[in-house]
């Protein structure tokens, strides 16, 4: 998900939960399936806006089965076709914006790796009062590795993966300079399983709860304070393994923040906030493990109990008409869906965007390094790392050329648990927005 607003200390902890920003992140990089969106300029038009949009291209995939190195796995060329379309509306009381962005990607050697991704968005902004506000937003996304979607505590596997989530609130003004926001959300997480592999991964689902107050004490400083609830339930049936669960998990989080915008282009954030992880783990007796070489052994697992630490949030942005650059770090506690449990994560993400060439270059490029630290012993410690850039050029106003590189990384911390996989590449896209009158 773009985070286009501050987010309090609840909020850190739901933006981990799902990629987009998210189980997990997610906050962090994730791959482009359509290019480059309308400017912000052809947005702000009243009415309709619908905007289609191709790209082509091809690339290289130097870890195709996501495997351990040591096991000399197999690289391949790809060719990646990605339409999507968007649809905004701007009223005087009303913004509502839908996308679909889609890619197939055919492999050259490796065809039985031909993938399909999905991802779909909506949001629907109403002004009910001069004061009042409701929102409700919809994100959903399908792609068959779960190295793909940002999902915080997962292993890498090219297992399918989906992720949805569905959430609305409102925003008030309680007066000149104070605003209240509510949200809660249902998010939902959900694996494919790899028969061949025996590898099987748990799903699950959340509700989630929050509420924030904040005060403008001047221009430049906002204080608030937030409080958020979120229940969730981890388990999913599998015939590959015998892996399964059906645990649930509370985590009730406050704190308050501070953002200050030190000049018109630059702010920084801040915030601490106290935490607490309470729940059980209904699991038989032995569950399977992950090892090194994707097989499954037999472990006993120790039962969840609660878990109270602090949480923290820090972070410097600089956002101009074009330009953007945000560096951003958290501590919090996050649930996992892969194997169970609970972890502890800490996290640093960065994002930068910066045309030049008089508007008709740019370059984007997006950082995001997870630590997890599982609460529960059957889960494994997991160090996760992404990548992603891109230089492009306009070469007339609806087209654009690009090169790109991603990387992923991931280090599970057992002999064996090290992952990573690079792609590199082109594309053409071609992207026209048009007024429907």
């Amino acid at each position: 998900m773009r985070v286009t607003r501050s987010r309090s200390v609840a909020g850190w902890i739901v933006l981990a939960f799902v990629t987009g920003g998210t189980l997990a992140a997610q906050s962090g990089p994730q791959p482009s399936l359509s290019g480059p969106q309308p400017s912000l300029e052809e947005r702000r038009y009243a009415g309709w806006v619908f905007t289609p949009s191709i790209a082509v291209g091809g690339g290289w995939d130097d870890n195709v089965l996501l495997a351990n190195r040591a096991n000399d796995p197999p690289s391949d060329y790809t060719s990646p076709i990605s339409p999507s379309a968007s649809l905004d509306f701007t009223g005087k009381r009303t913004r509502f914006s839908t996308a679909y962005g889609g890619a197939v990607t055919l492999y050259r050697s490796v065809d039985e790796l031909n993938s399909f991704e999905h991802s779909l968005r909506a949001a629907l902004h109403q002004r009910l009062t001069p004061k009042l506000s409701i929102v409700v937003e919809e994100t959903f996304a399908k792609s068959p590795t779960t190295d793909a979607i940002e999902l915080v505590g997962i292993p890498f596997y090219r297992v399918g993966s989906r992720t949805n989530t569905l959430g609305g609130g409102l925003d008030a003004a309680l007066s000149k300079y104070t605003t209240l926001s509510a949200r809660y959300s249902l998010r939902n997480v959900a694996f494919e399983e790899d028969t061949f592999t025996q590898r099987g991964l748990l799903g699950g689902h959340a509700h989630e709860a929050s509420a924030s107050i904040s005060r403008a004490l001047s221009t430049r400083l906002t204080l608030s304070g937030d409080y958020s609830y979120l229940r969730g339930t981890e388990g999913q049936a599998t015939r590959v393994t015998p892996l399964s669960a059906n645990g649930t998990f509370e985590i009730q989080s406050g704190g308050a923040a501070a953002i200050y915008r030190v000049t018109e282009f630059v702010s920084l954030t801040g915030g601490v906030g106290i935490a607490r992880m309470s729940g059980t783990e209904e699991l038989a007796s032995t569950v399977s493990q992950p090892t090194s070489d994707g097989s499954f052994t037999s472990a006993t697992p120790s039962l969840t109990s609660s878990e109270i630490g602090p949480t923290f949030q820090g972070g410097i942005s600089w956002r101009g008409e074009h330009h953007l650059a945000s560096l951003t770090y958290q501590r919090s506690f996050i649930p996992s869906f892969g194997f169970g449990g609970t972890f502890q994560n800490e996290e640093w993400v960065a994002n930068l965007r910066v045309p030049f060439a008089r508007n008709r270059a740019y370059t984007d490029a997006a950082f995001a390094w997870f630590n997890n630290e599982p609460l529960v012993d059957i889960q494994p410690t997991l160090r996760s790392l992404f990548f992603s850039g891109k230089l492009g050029y306009r070469v007339s106003r609806w087209l654009s050329a690009e090169g790109y590189y991603e990387r992923s990384q991931q280090n599970a911390q057992v002999a064996g648990g090290n992952l990573d996989r690079n792609q590199v590449g082109f594309r053409l896209v071609a992207t026209r927005p048009m007024r429907l009158r």
